[in-house]
């Protein structure tokens, strides 16, 4: 399957579906050969002066908020974040792995430019972190997001 949009692009394996939203900026695709939801979303938002490293620690720390407190039933795990900055583009990537007490593993990508974030949530519904890193390098390997310019910037 191959998603061309806007906003990046994407390779996946065969045997993945793509589910359409209401929402345009919101991509869902499944694997059930796998047992695995990939979920990705763009936001286009204008962060005034702050920097992208200033938006990248607040997109995680609003990330690792959101897992704890939506996982109320259930133990989560994650383990420490870490970035990549991409310095001739202006972009921060942001990443951390997680798993919870129900055998839930996943991942959270962000990738933070001036005016624009693009998120990317891996799901394996039972796995390990073995499996998790490699649909991690599946994912990302084949992931490119499209460079965005603010018109009348």
């Amino acid at each position: 399957m191959d998603v061309d949009n806007d906003h990046f692009t994407l390779f996946l394996p065969e045997d993945w579906t793509g589910k359409k939203e209401d929402d345009p900026e919101q991509h869902i695709f499944h694997s059930v050969i796998r047992g695995a939801h990939l979920t990705i979303s763009s936001a286009i938002i204008d962060f005034g002066h702050k920097s992208t490293d200033e938006i990248a620690d607040k997109l995680l720390e609003v990330r690792h908020k959101a897992e704890i407190e939506l996982a109320s039933d259930r133990k989560v795990f994650l383990s420490n974040p870490w970035s990549t900055v991409f310095a001739a583009d202006d972009v921060v990537q942001v990443n951390y792995f997680g798993y919870d007490s129900f055998d839930r593993y996943f991942f959270f990508t962000g990738f933070v430019e001036k005016f624009r974030i693009i998120s990317i949530t891996g799901e394996l519904i039972q796995g390990d972190h073995s499996s998790l890193e490699k649909f991690f390098q599946e994912t990302l390997g084949s992931f490119r997001f499209k460079r965005f310019e603010m018109e009348n910037e």
